[in-house]
């Protein structure tokens, strides 16, 4: 594995593998993620939608050719500062940011962007602070885990159990993909709090914001692929829950499936 050296520290960089066929690459390169824990970030930069939104658009906007819909949601609590829960949608992927001021603290997922280190740079410039990229073993510092988060890839044409709905019913488009994840996060416990999606001939994206947190979907339908995270914190119920809800409606097993502690 190579590293990306840089002003601000010092990123993994998830190179290609040599001696793959093209489907595992496809799969590789269209399931990159980054899972990033923010310690010692400045409270006043992550307080308040307007604060938090404006340096996340000047990062987005700043990206050409990518069109992109957004949800924000501040968390209301009057014992601590508002922290912001926000999702940035596009076409095959997601930037989301879940910040707890009083701690310092944000977590931020960048997924399928094709360009994930350059925006990883750009979100760390704007929210400076201590990095760590979130593997399975979870944070180095267990007393800084504010949620868990399982991930996982599906290739739907292959190995898909016998009976119930297709898969491809529930992906058709993006309200329907949409009221799947909605169904799931009710009878999961989750707090949706807010709602994205966006449709269209080359696949579906959608995301339900929970109160802390997101649960998001992105399809691919040439390659009848699905990547799925969702992530949960405080109150809210077990990721893992929502992950089996979701393989029984798509009658299917992930390619890969990964579970975090950040």
């Amino acid at each position: 594995m190579n590293e990306i050296s840089t002003a601000q520290g010092v990123l993994a960089d998830i190179s290609a593998p040599t001696g793959i066929n093209p489907e595992e690459d496809f799969l590789r390169r269209r399931t990159t993620r980054y899972l990033l824990n923010l310690y010692d970030g400045d409270p006043e930069k992550l307080t308040m939608i307007g604060r938090v939104k404006e340096r996340l658009d000047s990062v987005v906007n700043d990206v050409p050719q990518r069109e992109y819909f957004h949800q924000f949601y501040n968390r209301e609590n009057e014992s601590v500062p508002q922290g912001v829960t926000g999702l940035y949608l596009w076409p095959g992927g997601h930037l989301s940011i879940h910040t707890w001021p009083e701690k310092k603290m944000a977590a931020i997922d960048v997924v399928g962007h094709g360009d994930e280190d350059d925006l990883v740079q750009r979100v760390r410039t704007v929210l400076p602070g201590e990095y760590e990229i979130i593997s399975e073993q979870g944070s180095r510092d267990s007393s800084r885990t504010v949620g868990r988060q399982v991930t996982a890839d599906f290739m739907l044409g292959e190995g898909r159990r016998q009976g119930g709905a297709s898969d491809i019913a529930y992906l058709r488009d993006a309200d329907r993909a949409l009221a799947l994840l909605q169904n799931i996060s009710s009878d999961s416990c989750f707090h949706v709090v807010g709602k994205v999606a966006y449709g269209s001939a080359e696949g579906v994206d959608a995301a339900v914001i929970l109160s802390e947190s997101h649960f998001s979907l992105h399809y691919d339908r040439q390659h009848r692929q699905a990547r799925v995270d969702i992530f949960t914190c405080g109150e809210e119920g077990d990721p893992q829950t929502g992950l089996e809800l979701l393989k029984t409606r798509l009658q299917a097993e992930p390619h890969h499936e990964k579970s975090y502690r950040r």
